[in-house]
């Protein structure tokens, strides 16, 4: 059986006095830093969403733009004389080429070049 007497009420003011201790001076600085580190965190956080927003509108804006000149590539493509241009530069212009393997494209890659080295070596 639990006998009350002087040694149980030191210890539990020995206890309650080391708690106070701890709690004041140790557990109350690790509550503050980590407080402090998820606020630097959440700040931080932030800041990554709003560069993620301006980058997905800077990406956005030169998706629009890329589609503008593309646009305006096939305007002007039309207008250049089918005699100035070699039947394998039209072929590589075509939206079909896109699907072609890349031995074609070398194919017609290489034909290009040399047809482009040849006027101008013949001008």
């Amino acid at each position: 059986m639990i006998e009350l007497n002087a040694t149980l009420f030191i210890q539990a003011f020995h206890f309650l006095a080391v708690w106070w201790v701890v709690d004041r001076f140790f557990f109350r600085e690790i509550v503050t830093t980590i407080e402090n580190e998820e606020r630097e965190l959440e700040q931080f956080n932030q800041k990554i969403e709003k560069e993620r927003e301006l980058l997905a509108q800077e990406h956005a804006r030169r998706v629009a733009l890329w589609v503008s000149y593309q646009q305006k590539f096939q305007t002007v493509i039309p207008r250049i004389g089918s005699s100035l241009i070699a039947p394998s530069v039209q072929l590589l212009m075509c939206p079909v080429c896109f699907d072609l393997n890349p031995a074609q494209k070398e194919k017609y890659i290489q034909q290009t070049v040399s047809l482009i080295t040849q006027r101008v070596v013949d001008e």
